[in-house]
């Protein structure tokens, strides 16, 4: 980068307007005035229940939501309250009482427009199914229904853990059935899938299976109008590795919309590992996006693969560095069907991928617990579910729309505890959401910011704050500046003055005397005459610009072409003179007055001037080098260069050096000169040479 290509940038970078724009880039990222998309603040205080839980489902879609309690301070029963507002609608006693927050559910599986009820209950070793319509029959319809047997591992408290995924429509029949499964750690069973139907009272499981279950997602990949079930599973190794589908490694698993594999399961990958797996449309048909995340110390690659409706594996990729067990996938519902979201770690890095495994986007959103979202809902009613996360330090909640994007952020008073979200339905009013932890519940609001588009205004007001505080300041630094510079001017000025008063008395003193002499002579009346008249044309020019200290070098020139003519003149033509200009010369530049004056006047008084007869003094202006060259010599004697600082021609010098200091000071254009005897071809003095540089630069008079 040359000099003039940094200076011009300099000038532009110093701009108001780009050092606004800067300054205001900076302060935006760490400025946030509350201008979040959505948000999300506390509705009510916390509210203590011990042995009691609350859920709302707006049982009747009448737009208001009824409170479901569940009362467990009886060790030996579960009493269900189903409330509207203030009316009790029913009580249901049930035998046993549910344990885990997530043995609820609510789902119209009779399509009547009413929902029924589901809780689950453990009584002894077996796990039972109740299912009651609080609001149309108000009955119980199902009763203690036997799900399947539990069992207790050896030195741990671990239990199974119910998981529903949904109501689901079944072939040929009107009514629907609801699916959820059971997923075990160290009890080890059961571990199966589970398709229920309450008006038949029939039950349906799938195939014994020592895969862990942890996930679920449900969807029509073969295209019969039926959905099929695509399970999570994970490599945790207490089965050992001789089980049925041992969960010493993971698996691929499918299930048809009768719990029976659609394809047989696929071996993916060893233990400890985590196989998560969501449907994907590829070209004519759903395939499936499969993860399988090894985090072991073994050098197996956690990879990313897609497969066929038959289990085919077509494409496989390395994915990275997923160390994280907690890692999770989902589809991209804002990117189409051609791209899916990984939440890569706790510290929320999440990727926008393609289904050729090409990160297409990156991005982050505040830390959590664990990258698996811990509920989805429709938070506000607006079609599109929302993702809700336990922050990284177990007292917040965050909460995401469906792509991740927008994080709204609430602290709350539940220390690693996981709540079970449910949301309230208010006619005419925003939705409320109703948080169930383990000994309290809250209820908070989330929805769009109203004040989300003020931002616009806000960062162009800050930015024209910004820029008027900066134009302010520039302003007050350019008249300091120019304060400054005017008061240098003024006074390299009468420096100038003074030294001009120096040289136009000694010119003046030796016209007056040349004319003098010539007076006393009345031979050299007449040529007295022509020489006065030339001497009162220079006046005349003098006088004319007596207040400048800078002229043009074509004014110096002509002003030092009259003076040699007088001084021809007075001395009879003794010497003779040239005076050169090239026709590429730029006359119009300035320089300060007397310059040229003063060197041919020392050339002329202790050069050419010296010789009776024959003296010769030239002038001449040329550009070489980006310069304009002032070449003053003579053929006199020369110079004793080491005099040259003392008698008139070192008086002289000092009066130049001094010129061009102050003309630097003013014009801020360095000139320079070089004065030296010129030898002959005998290497003997034949004159003296002045060489006189000016920078080519725009006249400014």
């Amino acid at each position: 980068m040359n000099r003039k290509v940094r200076l011009n940038l300099k000038e532009f970078l110093s701009r108001p307007v780009i050092l606004s724009l800067v300054i205001w880039a900076a302060a935006s990222l760490f400025i946030h005035p509350g201008f979040n998309k959505y948000t999300v603040k506390k509705a009510s205080g916390d509210v203590a229940m011990q042995n009691t839980r609350y859920y709302y489902y707006d049982l009747d879609h009448d737009g208001a939501s009824e409170s479901i309690s569940v009362d467990l301070n009886d060790t030996r029963q579960s009493k269900v309250m189903v409330r509207k507002g203030d009316m009790v609608l029913e009580q249901f006693n049930f035998k046993y009482q549910a344990i885990s927050i997530g043995d609820f559910f609510a789902g119209d599986f009779n399509n009547d427009g009413v929902m029924e009820c589901f809780l689950f209950t453990r009584g002894n070793d077996s796990i039972l199914l109740n299912v009651f319509d609080p609001v149309r029959t108000r009955k119980v319809l199902i009763s203690n229904r036997f799900i399947d047997l539990t069992h207790t591992a050896d030195q741990s408290a671990d239990i199974p853990t119910i998981e529903p995924v949904g109501i689901f429509k079944n072939t040929g029949r009107i009514n629907r059935d609801f699916i959820f499964f059971i997923k075990a750690g160290f009890s080890l069973r059961p571990r199966r899938a589970y398709r229920y139907s309450p008006d038949t009272d029939s039950l349906i499981r799938s195939p014994h299976s020592s895969a862990n279950i942890n996930g679920c997602n449900a969807a029509d990949i073969n295209d019969d109008g039926l959905e099929e079930f695509i399970f999570n599973t994970s490599a945790t190794d207490n089965t050992g590795d001789t089980a049925t589908y041992s969960d010493h490694f993971s698996w691929l698993i499918v299930l048809d919309h009768n719990l029976q594999y659609l394809f047989p399961p696929v071996k993916v990958s060893k233990y400890p590992a985590m196989l998560m797996a969501i449907p994907m449309k590829l070209k004519e048909q759903t395939g499936l996006v499969v993860l399988s995340n090894y985090f072991g110390s073994d050098t197996i690659h956690s990879t990313f693969s897609l497969y066929d409706r038959k289990g085919n594996k077509h494409y496989e990729r390395y994915a990275g560095q997923i160390v994280d067990p907690e890692c999770y996938i989902s589809n991209n519902p804002s990117g189409g069907k051609n791209t899916f979201c990984l939440v890569r770690n706790w510290q929320c890095e999440i990727d926008k991928i393609d289904t050729g495994f090409n990160i297409v986007k990156k991005f982050r959103i505040p830390e959590v617990i664990e990258a698996r979202p811990i509920m989805k809902i429709d938070a506000d009613s607006d079609g599109n579910p929302e993702y809700f996360f336990l922050g990284r330090d177990s007292k917040s909640l965050i909460i995401t729309r469906s792509d991740y994007s927008f994080p709204a952020v609430i602290n709350l008073n539940a220390e690693n505890d996981i709540p079970f979200i449910t949301k309230i339905e208010r006619p005419g009013a925003r939705p409320l959401l109703y948080l169930q932890f383990i000994t309290h519940g809250t209820t908070i609001s989330y929805s769009r910011n109203p004040l989300y588009y003020f931002k616009y205004p806000f960062y162009a007001f800050l930015y024209f704050l910004v820029l008027l505080v900066v134009t302010i300041i520039s302003g007050v630094q350019k008249y300091r500046s120019d304060m400054k510079l005017q008061t240098e001017r003024k006074i390299a000025e009468l420096q100038m003055r003074a030294i001009k008063n120096q040289v136009d008395p000694h010119f003046t003193l030796n016209i007056l005397n040349a004319i003098g002499s010539l007076f006393m002579s009345e031979n050299n009346k007449e040529k007295a005459d022509y020489v006065f008249t030339k001497y009162t044309r220079l006046i005349r020019e003098a006088v004319i610009s007596s207040d400048q200290v800078i002229i043009t070098l074509a004014d110096e020139i002509e002003f030092v072409r009259n003076y040699l003519e007088l001084e021809q003149f007075r001395r009879n033509n003794s010497f003779t003179f040239t005076i050169i200009s090239g026709s590429d010369v730029n006359t119009s530049v300035t320089i300060p007055r007397m310059l040229i004056y003063t060197f041919a006047e020392n050339s002329l008084k202790h050069g050419a001037g010296r010789r009776k007869t024959g003296g010769v003094l030239h002038i001449e202006a040329q550009v070489a080098d980006r310069k304009i060259q002032i070449i003053v010599s003579d053929n006199g004697p020369g110079i004793n260069m080491s005099e040259s600082t003392s008698g008139n021609t070192g008086r002289g010098l000092s009066i130049v050096n001094e010129m061009i200091e102050l003309y630097f000071r003013l014009e801020k254009s360095r000139i320079t000169y070089i004065l030296e005897n010129v030898m002959d071809t005998g290497n003997a003095v034949a004159g003296t040479r002045a060489l006189i540089e000016i920078p080519v630069k725009i006249p400014k008079i």
